[in-house]
């Protein structure tokens, strides 16, 4: 008689699932990583507000497909997180300077 255990496989499994993942961000160039990670959308409570440089009005794309800042028609600034008020949303788009990406990309690495 023999037994498999069936956890194990179940476990075995999802390492390998993990391990791909994994593998394909050490994989992933720069420039994809930028078009993933660059844009983020936030809420600001109306006391911060007015510490935040707002670069300008875009149209919301926050609920189509998962935009990048190409999409937005802006481009990446070296040392600065660009802010804009989305038309017909309460929300913020903060796009992140090239600086901040370098650095989040490189530990992505290690």
């Amino acid at each position: 008689m023999i037994v498999l255990p069936i956890c194990s496989f179940g476990q075995t499994s999802k390492k390998t699932s993990e391990s791909n993942q994994i593998s394909k961000k050490s994989n992933q160039t720069f420039e994809e990583y930028c078009l993933v990670n660059a844009v983020s959308y936030i809420t600001i409570v109306p006391e911060k507000a007015k510490s935040f440089k707002v670069s300008g009005e875009l149209q919301s794309l926050e609920n189509s497909k998962k935009s990048s800042y190409v999409d937005y028609g802006v481009h990446l600034k070296e040392n600065e997180t660009q802010y804009f008020k989305l038309i017909g949303s309460e929300k913020i788009l903060a796009i992140q300077s090239l600086n901040a990406l370098r650095l989040n990309y490189s530990n992505t690495k290690k």
